[in-house]
This record gives structure tokens, sequence and C-alpha cells, in this order.
């Protein structure tokens, strides 16, 4: 701004020093060339000389006098186009230089409604978004509600099922944050993976409590849970039921193409279902069982790792193996919050990945 100011004053002094030399040199240059004339001149056309240069001077007091009061009008322009004002601009001259100050007061005043107007519109639209986030919130909660009552109700015989079910989320989200996969998908299958047993609500309470070994009609029967599970959750548009539905179709396939239900291998079984796999059986090893009581961690590692590219994806393996001590500590956090409602843990964030 003060470089601004600079250039006015700087325009100022050369118009001045262009007006001197405009009066001055022509002046001179009469008096050198009719100096003689000049000193014979009598009195009254000294006089009339001396009139037409007074004239000369106060027209150019007057130009002075617009010069700057309109550098005053592009000096205050200047200062309210930086922002550094915005006051109506006040100038005490001639009628046109003060119907441009008027015309530009005129644009600023709308300017500033027009600023007031949109900040109006911002502050709403700010409140707006907040009230639409506390909706979708609400909604979410709903939404995952939703989703715990299903697998719970799908589990309800199971004493163990809260705590499974949120090892089961946390399981799947560290081990499928440390394979790389996005956020929105490590959340997913957060809420997904609990619900890969949900098809167990179709099963025979017979067949599905039942305290000693399985028979092969019997084996057949459970077999179709996933099929039940699949059935239940398929077709729907939101993400998380759809990976659900691959979940409870793909969970008990196996890397050598030996599981169920359609004996895929390799890539060809879903990425999440491999996931959940892994996470349900290192579950099922560590936790006690109608039929049996649970195995250490080392031993569970080694009925893992002995199953590497067989049972398991290996490189789901060496994932699960290189992080143990953090699957570890996730079953003790759920296994010392007692009574507290599985929603609260595994939608609230009580226990952290």
């Amino acid at each position: 701004m003060n470089s601004m100011y600079r250039d006015y004053n700087s325009f100022y002094g050369k118009m001045w020093v262009i007006l001197a030399l405009l009066v001055v040199i022509p002046v001179l240059l009469i008096f050198y060339l009719f100096y003689d004339k000049i000193m014979n001149l009598t009195d009254r056309t000294i006089l009339f000389i001396t009139l037409i240069l007074s004239c000369f001077l106060a027209g150019l007091a007057l130009l002075r006098s617009s010069i700057e009061k309109l550098g005053h009008l592009a000096e205050e322009t200047g200062i309210v186009a930086l922002g550094e004002k915005r006051e109506p601009i006040h100038i005490n001259a001639d009628k046109e230089m003060n119907d441009i100050a008027e015309n530009f007061n005129f644009v600023l005043m709308k300017g500033d409604d027009a600023n007031r107007e949109l900040k109006e519109q911002s502050i709403k639209l700010m409140l707006y978004a907040k009230d639409l986030a506390r909706s979708n919130e609400k909604l979410q909660e709903a939404y995952r509600d939703t989703i715990y009552r299903l697998v719970v109700a799908a589990e309800y015989k199971d004493k163990d099922t809260g705590d499974h079910l949120l090892r089961m989320g946390l399981y799947c989200a560290l081990i499928a944050e440390k394979l790389g996969m996005s956020s929105s998908e490590i959340q997913s299958i957060k809420y997904a993976a609990p619900m890969h047993d949900v098809g167990k609500i179709g099963i025979p309470d017979n067949i599905l409590m039942k305290m000693g070994k399985l028979t092969q009609k019997e084996f057949d029967v459970i077999k179709t849970h996933t099929m039940i599970g699949s059935n239940i959750l398929a077709n729907s548009d939101a993400k998380v039921i759809q990976m659900a539905q691959k979940i409870a179709l793909s969970h008990h396939e196996k890397w050598d193409g030996k599981g169920y239900i359609y004996g895929l291998s390799g890539d060809k079984v879903d990425l999440t279902g491999r996931i959940v796999c892994l996470a349900d059986c290192f579950d099922a090893l560590i936790s006690k069982r109608p039929y049996k009581d649970p195995y250490s961690v080392e031993v569970a590692c080694d009925i893992i790792n002995n199953d590497r590219g067989k049972h398991f994806d290996p490189q789901l393996v060496d994932i699960f193996l290189d992080n143990i001590d953090e699957l570890v500590k996730i079953k003790k956090d759920v296994d010392s919050s007692q009574n507290v409602p599985l929603s609260n843990l595994l939608w609230g964030g009580r226990v952290q990945l």
C-alpha cells in the first residue's frame, strides 16, 4: 500500500515539474528573444502581459487542485480495493468527481450487502451440514445395531456369542489393516465378519448343539449354513452386507481346495472369506467349546502354521504370526470387558485396533 502512495506522490511531483517547465521555459525564451523590445514596452503592455501570466498561473493552481482531488480519489479506491478500508469515500470536489465517488460508494455498499448475505448463507449451510451429519450418524447407529441383533439372533444359544463376534470383527480388521486394505474396507470387514455364521439360524438345534462328534449326514447339514447365510444376506445395496454375504458363503473354503461349499482354491476364494477363515479357526482353537478345552496360543499358532498353504492363505498366515501379540491383546481386552453389550464394544470403539 505504501508503494501506491509513493507512486501518487511521484505522479504529483512529475506533473508540477512539467507544468513549471511549460510556464518558465516559454517566458524565458520570449524574454531572451525580445529583450530589447520588452525593455521599451509601455506600462500598459507590461500590465497586459502580467495579467495574462496571472491568469495562466491561476489556471495552473486550479489544475493542481483537481489533480490532488483525483489523486485522493484514486488513493481511497486503492485502499478499499486492497481490503484495508470498508468505509464510504468522501471527497470535496466538483460534481463529476463527487459522482464518481458516490458511484463507487454504491458499488461498495452492494458488495457489503452481498458479502453479508453470502456469510449468512454459509452459516446456514454449515448448520445444515452438522444436522445432516448427526442424522447420518444416528442412521449408521441404527444400521449397526440391526446387524448386531441379527448376528446375536443367529448364535443366540451360544454362551460365548458376544465375545466371539466381537473378537472376530477386531481380528479381521487388524489382519486387513496389516494386509494394506483401504480404511473403508477395514471398517466394512470389522462389521461384516461377525455375520459369517448367520446361516446357523437355519440349522436344527439337535445338530448345532450336539456335544459329541457329528455323523457325516449331520456334518452335511452343518455345511449348509454357508448357503443359508448367503441367501439371508443376498441382494443388498449396502456394501457391508454385500461383503458379509461373500464371507458367509466362502469362509469354510480352503487354500488347497478341500473346503466347502464349492471346493474353491487359492485366489478363487474371496479375500475376505480367507481372512475370516483364519480368524475364526484361531478363535475356535484358543476358546472353550462344548467338545474341547482351549488350546494355548503357542499350540494354536503351530496348528495354523502347519496348515499354511493347505487350509490357509500363506500370506495371511505370515501376517497373522507377525502380529500375534496384537491379536492376543484383542482377546484379553475383550475378555476383560465384562457385562458390556456387544454393540457398545464393536461399534462404539471401546476396544481399539
